[in-house]
């Protein structure tokens, strides 16, 4: 299972770690370097691509669906990639 991590919070305890046992700077610096190449479990600006295509298409539906059933359902959908776009470009948890 993966799961997200702050990796610059992770660098700074891993730097203060090595500081406080007196590791060369040198180990220090290959540690973080080596966070730095882990691979992410999805790219962020994939997403928010993605999220914004979606919203577009929702948008247009709505549009197209003006005084019909569709909507509300349409405006639902609308709300829900904004409000997911939020999340991801805000970063909020």
């Amino acid at each position: 299972m993966s799961r997200l991590i702050n990796a610059d919070k992770f660098k700074d305890q891993v730097a203060a770690m090595m500081i406080a046992h007196n590791y060369p700077p040198v180990k220090a610096i290959a540690l973080t370097e080596l966070i730095d190449k882990q691979p992410t479990v999805f790219d962020v600006d994939k997403v928010i691509d993605q999220l914004k295509k979606e919203e577009s298409k929702a948008r247009l539906e709505l549009m197209e669906n003006r005084k019909t059933a569709l909507e509300f359902s349409s405006k639902c959908r609308l709300d829900a990639y904004k409000k997911s776009l939020e999340i991801v470009e805000g970063g909020v948890v």
